[in-house]
């Protein structure tokens, strides 16, 4: 005769499920929304924030300033250059401030100004850090751009880091950048927080 110890129990069963589930391989989930997208399918608020970047990289922006003028969170901001630009706001601030300084290093004089000056334009603040960061994306130092010399056709060399075709010389002094010529922001920029243009 059975007794009551014979008898398996419903919870038994579940228990017994639980740990055959737990100890089979677990295949990686596929989630849609880690997919990235062309920026061309990127919501109006995001392009209203690269629109700000383009437009004045100088100023202190912040990921808390720029998501508070596009009227989102913090964190939408970030999923959202994640997913179309595969970046950070940021990262992508610093990028576009790198390039405004390259352009600006190419189409100075040395005699006229330093490329600590030029980088101080466009709001990097401690120029051994920004050294760094030019030289890793561009494969030479900030001063090899600026003292390379013009071809006769008025065009320069491309760095090592770029392709074999010739930079044309950019016209606009940068005398003429928005911070040398007082510019002040628009009405919508964000609120300028602790900088962060060398981060």
């Amino acid at each position: 005769m059975a007794t009551h110890d014979d008898k398996a129990t419903p919870g038994d069963d579940d228990a017994a499920a639980r740990r055959k589930r737990d100890k089979a391989p677990r295949r990686p989930r596929q989630d849609s929304h880690d997919e990235t997208e062309p920026l061309s399918l990127a919501p109006a608020y995001l392009h209203k924030v690269l629109e700000l970047i383009e437009a004045h990289p100088e100023y202190e922006h912040t990921t808390a300033s720029m998501a508070r003028y596009a009227s989102i969170s913090q964190r939408a901001l970030q999923y959202r250059f994640k997913r179309h630009l595969e970046t950070t706001p940021k990262a992508h601030l610093r990028t576009v401030r790198l390039e405004r300084v390259r352009t600006d290093l190419l189409a100075a004089s040395p005699g006229e100004v330093t490329a600590d000056r030029i980088a101080q334009r466009w709001g990097f603040r401690h120029y051994g850090h920004f050294s760094t960061m030019y030289s890793q994306r561009f494969n030479e130092r900030p001063a090899q751009a600026l003292y390379r010399p013009p071809r006769p056709n008025g065009q320069v060399v491309a760095s090592a880091a770029e392709s074999g075709t010739p930079i044309p010389r950019q016209r606009q002094s940068v005398a003429d950048t928005p911070e040398s010529a007082g510019a002040t922001p628009p009405p919508h920029a964000p609120s300028t927080e602790a900088p962060d243009g060398e981060q």
